[in-house]
């Protein structure tokens, strides 16, 4: 964390999660972000587990900042906002278009407000801009889901809300770059984000595999262009290794330390591509000699010969280690991880 933006005033309208980690984020760099929050709270401040006493969702994405309840429908809390907005260099939004002009709180309304300000504005769907938007709805129609999960499981969300994520990031790089705009020429910037658009532009590789023709069934954390990736191997004591075996020479190091060299020889498995093909069959085998080998003699030799594997961990056992600890930045509504785990020297 730095005070590079502390100069910067920050007005943040958005609830739930994609906007306010756009304040957090400015906040945890100096910014002086105020949280306007309507009549009763973001709601995020009741999706609370029945097992914890604060609230970590709210905490997951509030940090840094000060929280205010205005009610923008009264006009002394408008003029209230409206005098914050005069002064300020950012403001960050997710009304729909037409709860925007009830308010009259469009780009244009904030502009006569302010001109040299920029607004930040979410919305959920670039093809249907007035529809609400949900990260689940919207994991299921951008076709993440459809890439997730396995023939037996059927498609699966992720488990935290990826596409707000998605739109965060952009979001913020968006901002970074109104602000570079404004310092070389003075004006103010719209900076204009969907949810839907985030989620398909981070489709990568994925998308590209599509565009090219080639349909693939649901496998699970199993890559559909290399093989042994994505594959899992089970230890005698429980534990569950994660392969991400890319390379041809990487793949005989591995047999190497299963002790199991004769596989490199075998025609179904000397490249990538017949690896894919008679994967079932390749990961039998390994399994057969994983079984007898000891997890840790594992892991450390596929660090020493550069394979790249690693133990399936629990968030609880990840979120313990010491290298993790400086990650954690807690506060009076609880704990979350950092929006910036880089350093500025």
């Amino acid at each position: 964390m730095t005070n590079i933006l502390s100069d910067l005033k920050v007005v943040e309208l958005a609830t739930v999660l994609a906007g306010p980690l756009v304040g957090s984020f400015l906040g945890e760099h100096g910014a002086d972000v105020t949280k306007i929050e309507p009549p009763g709270g973001d709601v995020t401040r009741k999706w609370k587990h029945p097992e914890e006493g604060g609230c970590s969702y709210f905490a997951a994405c509030n940090w840094r900042k000060k929280s205010i309840e205005l009610n923008l429908e009264e006009p002394g809390d408008k003029a209230k906002l409206e005098e914050m907005l005069e002064s300020a260099d950012i403001v960050i939004s997710n009304f729909l278009p037409r709860v925007a002009k009830k308010l009259k709180l469009t780009s244009e309304d904030i502009k006569q407000i302010n001109s040299k300000i920029i607004h930040v504005k979410l919305l959920g769907y670039a093809s249907d801009p007035e529809r609400p938007a949900y990260d689940a709805v919207l994991q299921a129609e951008t076709g993440w889901m459809g890439l997730n999960g396995s023939g037996e499981s059927g498609p699966m969300k992720l488990p935290v809300a990826i596409v707000d994520l998605f739109a965060a990031h952009h979001m913020k790089q968006a901002v970074l770059l109104a602000l570079i705009k404004r310092g070389t020429t003075g004006q103010g910037s719209v900076v204009s984000c969907d949810l839907e658009s985030s989620a398909l532009s981070n489709l990568a590789n994925q998308a590209s595999l599509r565009l090219a023709g080639v349909e693939t069934e649901l496998n699970g954390s199993l890559h559909p262009n290399i093989a042994p990736y994505g594959d899992i191997l089970r230890f005698p004591n429980g534990d569950i290794v994660m392969l991400a075996v890319g390379a041809d020479a990487q793949f005989e190091s591995l047999c190497k330390i299963l002790e199991c060299e004769k596989i490199i020889q075998d025609k179904r498995f000397t490249t990538n591509s017949m690896r894919v093909l008679n994967r079932g069959e390749l990961i039998t085998q390994l399994q057969q000699k994983a079984r007898y080998m000891s997890v840790s003699d594992f892991l450390q030799k596929s660090h020493e010969l550069n394979v790249p594997a690693g133990r399936v961990n629990s968030l609880t056992h990840v979120l313990n280690q010491k290298h993790v600890k400086p990650l954690v930045v807690p506060d009076d509504w609880g704990s979350r991880i950092t929006t910036s785990p880089f350093t500025i020297d």
